[in-house]
């Protein structure tokens, strides 16, 4: 963390090195997104799959304002692991209400699989934060995560988590303060 130049410099290593690796890819996706590069990203690794480039990917056109794209990313994710009527009903909210009504079905879905299997609060958190609705249910999300030791929590501060509508929160800046974690920057 704060130290984007030399990730950069030690993931353009590592992508010479390695560059078929599936995790040297997926690090570096997020070096990349880090350190705003939505482009780079997009030319590497549009026909990689691996769930963190997934993700990755998914901001990246969130960013280029490409809302149609980082939605059917999403929803790739969302087919693996909900049912046909569940994916036919958030495509049909998709259709009719937009990207963020979408985001905000998914949302609701991650927090049902969370309460009956395993689902981390910071992915919930994620979809909400980069439709950038619900700023409560993040920041309530986040503070489950770091209540439970979410394993994603580490990487809230970074620029590559998508959390720009909480940031200047107080009760953000507290659970980074908890965790000893530098304070976030916007990906703005």
């Amino acid at each position: 963390l704060k130290r984007p130049d030399e990730a950069y410099e030690q993931g353009n290593l590592a992508m010479e090195l390695d560059p078929l690796n599936p995790l040297i890819q997926a690090l570096y996706s997020v070096i990349l997104l880090d350190r705003g590069d939505h482009k780079e990203i997009i030319s590497l690794f549009e026909d990689v799959y691996h769930p963190i480039i997934n993700f990755s990917l998914i901001q990246c056109y969130n960013k280029l304002g490409d809302y149609q794209k980082s939605f059917e990313l999403l929803m790739a994710h969302v087919r693996l692991i909900y049912d046909e009527s569940t994916v036919n009903a958030i495509q049909k909210t998709y259709e009719e209400n937009g990207y963020a009504a979408a985001f905000e079905m998914i949302g609701r879905a991650y927090k049902k699989r969370y309460e009956e299997s395993y689902m981390l609060p910071t992915d919930i958190a994620f979809i909400y934060a980069l439709a950038e609705i619900q700023p409560e249910e993040v920041l309530r999300l986040l503070e489950l995560g770091f209540e439970i030791n979410d394993p994603g929590m580490p990487y809230i501060a970074c620029r590559a988590f998508p959390l720009d509508i909480v940031r200047n929160d107080p009760r953000y800046i507290e659970i980074l303060k908890k965790m000893n974690l530098p304070p976030g920057e916007s990906q703005r």
